[in-house]
């Protein structure tokens, strides 16, 4: 990978530098922050070209939208949070109901936050297959009144079919770049199913060791006693590394 472009200021990839333990050589790590303001759109392109593929592989493509009253929350923080505990129960519910198929139960998603014009939230989800309305109106109906406590239609559900991959991947995210502009420090602008992959594996035999400048600590340090074992004979390139950690490198 190529790092041909500096973090944004202000970016906490600013205060790290990335040691290739492999070459000796230094970099500081790309800003792959969909709040910064001058490389958010580079993740959001990378988002919705890695999406499109794998919305690719659905035969139907189905866009849900889970809704959660709000009435008894002071402020969006709280109604978010709760509506992430709702949803975590849903998913399990779902996963274990009797009344959905297997193959209905096994199904996988990809889930995106939005933000009402009223400060509140909701999920968009899009989903692998059909389901049930009914019953999932049931269910989510259900979690909530089991997470708020609340008596009553409390929570709401409605779907809508997508014709393509490529809109399906543009829908999230211009949601995705959408939330995190007012999103939390510890909210997650989307995520997915456990078995889907969106972006693939990365097969890499380099190991890098990262130096936090803010903090003045190491991350990984314990790694870094066992990798610089190996290190028998010093090159030009690798001579710098020992340099930085002569009390962690053992010559033969």
């Amino acid at each position: 990978m190529a790092y041909d472009w500096t973090p944004c200021e202000g970016c906490y990839c600013n205060k790290i530098t990335v040691f290739d333990v492999e070459n000796g050589k230094s970099f500081q790590p790309i800003c792959k922050s969909y709040k910064c303001e001058k490389h958010g759109w580079m993740q959001q392109k990378r988002l919705q070209k890695a999406l499109e593929q794998h919305f690719g592989k659905y035969q139907f493509i189905r866009m849900w939208t889970f809704t959660m009253t709000n009435r008894i929350f002071t402020d969006d923080y709280e109604h978010y949070f709760k509506l992430t505990q709702v949803w975590k129960r849903f998913i399990t519910e779902v996963r274990r109901s009797k009344f959905l198929t297997d193959n209905q139960r096994n199904v996988q998603y990809v889930r995106v936050a939005e933000q009402h014009k009223s400060g509140f939230w909701h999920f968009h989800v899009l989903v692998d297959r059909w389901l049930d309305w009914h019953i999932l109106q049931v269910l989510w109906n259900h979690c909530v009144q089991v997470e708020t406590q609340i008596t009553g239609k409390s929570g709401h559900i409605n779907v809508k079919g997508i014709l393509s991959a490529k809109k399906a991947s543009y829908y999230v995210a211009k949601y995705v770049m959408k939330s995190a502009q007012h999103s939390y420090k510890r909210q997650k602008t989307w995520t997915k199913s456990s078995k889907i992959s969106i972006y693939p594996l990365k097969q890499s035999d380099k190991t890098y060791i990262v130096y936090d400048h803010a903090r003045h600590i190491w991350i990984g340090l314990e790694g870094l006693r066992t990798l610089t074992c190996s290190i028998s004979k010093t090159t030009s390139q690798k001579r710098s590394l020992i340099d930085l950690f002569p009390d962690y490198i053992h010559r033969e």
